[in-house]
């Protein structure tokens, strides 16, 4: 009786530790505040730059006013909209809603994809923006 309690207990274990590791998919909102843009641009080139750095990634990119462009992408049944604000200086990127991303408001945690999707995006938009290329 015993042998069967202690193998119980260390399965259980086993498989609680397996979940913890793989079961938790999500992660605070990355959202990008106030990111400095490098070099000087005017901010046409600025929009331009985003824009492209967007629709190189698969998002669906539409400018909506000056300084404004709103973002999409879907994978699978997985969605995201964002919306992109920038000047001569920064930009910022911001979730506007999503769908099939375990969007926790009260939380502020989603899916870890959302968060590599938006690094992904930062990355590109500071390559396109880089005085460097």
């Amino acid at each position: 009786m015993m042998k069967i309690k202690s193998f119980l207990i260390s399965f259980a274990m086993f498989f609680g530790v397996i979940f913890i590791f793989t079961g938790c998919t999500s992660a605070p909102i990355y959202n990008i505040q106030s990111k400095p843009i490098e070099g000087t641009h005017a901010k046409q080139d600025i929009g331009a730059g985003i824009f492209k750095a967007g629709q190189s990634l698969g998002w669906q990119m539409k400018k909506v006013e000056d300084g404004v462009i709103l973002g999409k992408i879907a994978i699978r049944t997985h969605s995201a909209n964002i919306k992109i604000t920038y000047d001569d200086t920064n930009y910022n990127i911001e979730l506007q809603k999503s769908k099939d991303l375990n969007y926790n408001k009260e939380n502020n945690t989603i899916h870890k994809y959302y968060n590599g999707w938006i690094k992904n995006l930062e990355n590109s938009i500071d390559i396109n923006l880089s005085p460097y290329k």
